[in-house]
């Protein structure tokens, strides 16, 4: 299970969406007493680990984090990222600075933080009941506002959690040029709600661009 590419919106989407963001309950960014600045991206959630330390912190390789990676996605027959792109990415290559959720008796979460959202893009189960349980706790978590976009398989395993919410719009999303419908979920941090938006609106203005 990959959740590479987020959010690759259809193009009869876009006016839903739109209509969606502007109705989300009715907030802004800075409603609700959510203080913006205490989620920069040099305030880290305490629950969150760099990448780039994992063998410091956690005693594990980055290359056997993606042996299960690749477990995963196979599992769904699918095909990983290559050994090589994916320690590159997360060992330090990425534009962006990467985080994880997770520990190394049940795996990972992989991904980046925007907005002060955490999104995975990777998911590095170490077993089957781990990644149930790391979906879980992330899903629950008070410390890590998290936005997903979903295949339909996993979308039915989040719908037992209540700690995972849908937000009602469909995407096609691009792997290796296959396109799949995607959902997006969010957890129950009480800020994420408020926070997400930004990240919303971004990939809007992206899909409006991919119109012209």
């Amino acid at each position: 299970m990959g959740f590479e590419n987020f959010w690759t919106p259809k193009q009869e989407s876009n006016r839903k969406f739109q209509e969606e963001v502007e109705d989300f309950d009715g907030v802004a960014l800075e409603s609700d007493g959510v203080d913006q600045k205490k989620y920069m991206h040099e305030q880290v959630p305490s629950d969150l680990i760099s990448t780039s330390e994992f063998f410091e912190r956690q005693g594990v390789t980055l290359d056997e984090i993606h042996e299960w990676y690749a477990s995963a996605i196979l599992r769904r027959d699918r095909e990983p990222l290559e050994s090589e792109r994916f320690v590159g990415h997360f060992g330090g290559m990425s534009l962006d600075p990467t985080f994880a959720f997770g520990e190394r008796e049940k795996g990972y979460l992989l991904g980046y933080l925007k907005y002060g959202v955490f999104v995975p893009t990777h998911f590095a189960p170490k077993t089957m009941r781990g990644g149930y349980e790391l979906m879980k706790r992330l899903g629950e978590s008070t410390s890590v506002p998290a936005v997903m976009s979903i295949t339909e398989d996993l979308q039915d395993t989040l719908s037992k959690m209540p700690s995972w919410q849908l937000l009602d719009i469909g995407f096609l999303a691009s792997f290796r040029e296959e396109l799949s419908e995607k959902q997006i979920v969010y957890n129950s941090h009480p800020d994420t709600k408020n926070l997400m938006l930004g990240l919303v609106s971004e990939y809007l203005e992206e899909a409006k661009g991919n119109d012209a």
